[in-house]
C-alpha cells in the first residue's frame, strides 16, 4: 500500500495538483472549522486561487462572517496543514 501512495503522491506533484488536494482536504473538516451552527448555515464551495468561497444563507450572516475571518483561516491552518488559503469570500450563490 505504502507503495500506491508514494505513486500518487509523485503524480500529484507532477501536475502540480498536491497544493489543490491539500486545501480541499478541510471541505469535509468544515464543522471543526466553524463549528456546528455555522456549519448549518454554510458551505465550502470551491477554491479558486487563494480564496476559499463559501455558501451563505442570508446576507446578515455573511456580514457577522466577515469578521471571523482570521480566526476561520487560523482553523483552516490546523485543519488542513500546507493549504494556500490566505482569503475567505462568502457567496449568497450556493452553486459551485
Amino acid at each position: 500500500m505504502d507503495h500506491i501512495s508514494g505513486i500518487l503522491q509523485a503524480v500529484l506533484r507532477g501536475r502540480d495538483l498536491e497544493t489543490g488536494v491539500r486545501n480541499y482536504r478541510a471541505f469535509p473538516r468544515w464543522r471543526e472549522v466553524v463549528g456546528e451552527s455555522l456549519a448549518a448555515s454554510t458551505q465550502p464551495l470551491r477554491v479558486q486561487g487563494r480564496t476559499l468561497w463559501v455558501y451563505v444563507e442570508n446576507a446578515v450572516l455573511q456580514h457577522h462572517l466577515s469578521f471571523l475571518i482570521p480566526k476561520m483561516l487560523e482553523r483552516l491552518r490546523e485543519v488542513a496543514p500546507g493549504s494556500t488559503i490566505d482569503s475567505i469570500r462568502f457567496t449568497p450563490n450556493p452553486e459551485p
